[in-house]
């Protein structure tokens, strides 16, 4: 199976994304229309991840915005009949080396509860108890090129 991952600029036909957003935050987790397209995504930078089986469906996305100095990686979903299977975790990290080879420093996220522990897997630490952001509970967690921890990293036993 083969999967490919490939960045979209203000240009770009969005369409999947938004797709992909409005079944994952709006059809199954109840948020509001408003609160999930709000405007930014003009703005932005996104990630489309496909599956190539057969066919080519695109599973995953999400998106990162830059302001010259900071940048914050939100909107991350996938699929649900395509979870546990890394799509998120793929996306969130090529927005990450998008940032780092832009010279962003600190990348920050806005986690609901349910996926704080997925990006901690990745290194985003905690910076803050529960939020409300875009009138969700969330949690803010900040991320810098040393704490990136390596996709493939593998816990060898001492023989």
């Amino acid at each position: 199976m083969l999967v490919e991952g490939k960045l979209l600029s203000y240009r770009s036909d969005l369409s999947e994304v938004y797709r992909i957003r409005q079944n994952v935050f709006i059809d199954e987790m109840g948020i509001c229309k408003e609160d999930e397209f709000d405007g930014q995504d003009d703005m932005a930078m996104h990630v489309i991840v496909y599956e190539e089986s057969g066919s080519r469906n695109a599973v995953a996305t999400g998106r990162i915005c830059f302001d010259g100095t900071n940048c914050e990686i939100g909107h991350i979903a996938v699929l649900k009949e395509y979870r546990k299977r890394k799509y998120g975790d793929f996306a969130v990290r090529m927005l990450i080396n998008k940032a780092i080879i832009a010279g962003i420093k600190e990348i920050v996220c806005y986690s609901f509860q349910e996926s704080v522990s997925f990006f901690q897997t990745i290194g985003f630490h905690l910076d803050s108890d529960e939020i409300i952001y875009n009138n969700q509970k969330r949690y803010k967690m900040t991320v810098n090129e040393s704490d990136i921890i390596p996709a493939c990293q593998k816990n060898l036993a001492k023989v």
